[in-house]
């Protein structure tokens, strides 16, 4: 069975399942898209959309193609994430170089409910994938703060009570998980969460976790800048870290 056979006996078998709540269907080239984009076209002239290429090398000549006709907000690997007219929509569906487009509010009816935030490529990527690699950040509802006036050893001892705090409501959130579930591959440093792979199952019983804050898509480099950020004292050098951390996750979602 050839890649393109197999995406759509999956796909298909994904629809009759009632998998997703996104109207997906095919277009005269082959490429899944979500028909309520048409649907939402009837009340705006301009869309929000995630593209799923085929080829993440294809990305820099894709974006290179559409930039005069689209805005191109930000991409990552295979993933671009554009704002388009109609008239534009109507050529990615028939590129060749794409496999789907989604709205970026393609789950809202499915996960709308829920007070945890979440990646909207996560349950894209289970269209094609059981696993998807993921970060859980944990809400850290500690108050405890580190100030720039505490002396380092008042820090440390703040710096070990959160962590204790953070990490024993981590490992809890992961206790909740089976090993069917989820494929726990690491902590971070500061306790706040943890990451790994999960299925469609472990991602659904996540949202409704209120000791969650985010499921992050687990991109590259993501987990090691925010665990180092754990290793600085200081209230002023940790926020900005944080924010730092903050504006690279924006680039994301």
């Amino acid at each position: 069975m050839n890649k393109q056979t197999y995406l759509t006996s999956f796909l298909f078998f994904l629809l009759l399942s009632g998998f997703v709540s996104a109207e997906i269907v095919q277009s005269e080239k082959g490429v899944y898209y979500d028909d309520n984009i048409l649907k939402e076209f009837e009340n705006t002239s301009e869309l929000e959309v995630i593209v799923f290429l085929k080829d993440s090398r294809e990305s820099a000549q894709f974006m290179s193609d559409f930039q005069s006709i689209s805005k191109i907000n930000y991409y990552f690997e295979n993933k671009i994430y554009m704002s388009l007219n109609l008239e534009t929509f109507n050529l990615l569906i028939e590129d060749e170089r794409v496999s789907m487009v989604l709205n970026k509010n393609a789950f809202s009816e499915e996960y709308g409910d829920s007070q945890v935030e979440y990646d909207v490529e996560i349950p894209g990527k289970f269209l094609f994938d059981k696993w998807v690699p993921v970060m859980i950040d944990i809400r850290d509802n500690t108050n405890i703060i580190v100030s720039k006036e505490d002396s380092v050893v008042v820090q440390e001892q703040k710096d070990k009570e959160r962590f204790d705090i953070l990490s024993g409501i981590s490992d809890s959130v992961i206790l909740t998980l089976s090993k069917e579930e989820f494929q726990f591959e690491g902590k971070l440093i500061s306790g706040r969460g943890f990451y790994g792979n999960i299925t469609k199952e472990g991602f659904e019983k996540l949202l409704s976790d209120e000791r969650v804050r985010k499921v992050h898509s687990d991109v590259k480099g993501y987990v090691p800048l925010y665990e180092s950020a754990s290793l600085i004292n200081g209230d002023s050098v940790w926020e900005g870290v944080g924010r730092l951390f903050e504006k690279l996750i924006e680039v994301f979602e």
